[in-house]
């Protein structure tokens, strides 16, 4: 079950252009990330939830972000997605 409260925002739908440096890729992921939970902190929550695929959280682990897999993994479009969900 998916986390529900005043305290939750949902983070998702956000692209970093792929054709990007890999060193730029990091550093936009690390900005958006950043900017996400700062945001999320003014409005006064503690958590937030995207439905991404697998491998940007991975990303996100890698930058040092901790994020929580929820539920199962699904396909969307042939991409492995899954709801993360991150302390803010």
């Amino acid at each position: 079950n998916l986390p529900q409260s005043n305290a939750v925002v949902e983070a998702t739908r956000f692209v970093v252009d792929p054709s990007l440096p890999r060193r730029e890729v990091l550093r936009a992921y690390a900005m958006i990330v950043e900017g996400v939970k700062s945001a999320a902190r003014a409005q006064g929550a503690n958590t937030a939830l995207a439905l991404m695929p697998r491998s940007i959280y991975r990303i996100f682990r890698r930058l040092g972000f901790e994020v929580e897999e929820i539920g199962q993994p699904s396909f969307i479009d042939g991409v492995e997605h899954a709801v993360g969900a991150m302390k803010v």
